[in-house]
């Protein structure tokens, strides 16, 4: 028996060390759970940190984005009732500058017409002018012909005259003198 009791000591023993080293194994088990845990929490903290900053920048770019359109709206706003205006007043302008320049040129038109009218009244008592003329001038060359035609008949006489009659050339010619 006391070798029973010595066994049964043994194992006694045996079965204390191991659950020594169980207990062991079980506190650095618990330390690593632990430490597996604190290192889980501050990854959950870090993450909520990060979901924290991203709704942060997402609501900081949303209103940034809601204040551009809205600045864009109004400006884009602006601008078209600025180029209306401009548009308005530029059709205004061209509207009267056409007016004015359509009376200018009707005016213009209506002065070159009575001047070549004028011209033309002109043009024509020139024209008549000058058959008036060229029928003088066509008549009295008529006469002049007529007139050298009857002085050559009369100078062709004379010549022969003076060669049958035998006149004094000198005579005749100091008397023309």
């Amino acid at each position: 028996m006391e070798q029973n009791i010595r066994e049964i000591k043994e194992l006694l023993v045996m079965i204390y060390d191991e659950v020594k080293e169980v207990k062991v194994r079980v506190t650095n088990l618990e330390r690593g759970f632990a430490n597996l845990l604190e290192r889980t929490t501050l990854l959950e903290n870090k993450v909520e940190a990060m979901d924290t900053r991203i709704s942060n920048l997402e609501s900081s770019m949303d209103n940034r984005i809601s204040n551009l359109e809205s600045s864009m709206d109004e400006r884009i706003s602006n601008l078209e009732s600025s180029m209306d205006e401009r548009i308005s007043n530029l059709e205004s302008s061209m509207g009267e500058r056409i007016s004015s320049l359509e009376s200018s040129m009707g005016e213009r038109i209506s002065s070159l017409e009575s001047r070549l009218a004028g011209l033309e009244v002109s043009m024509n008592e020139l024209n008549d002018f000058s058959r008036q003329k060229t029928a003088e001038l066509h008549h009295q060359a008529q006469r002049n012909f007529e007139i050298l035609e009857t002085d050559l008949g009369a100078a062709i006489d004379w010549s022969k005259f003076l060669q049958e009659q035998k006149v004094d050339k000198e005579a005749l010619k100091k008397a023309a003198v």
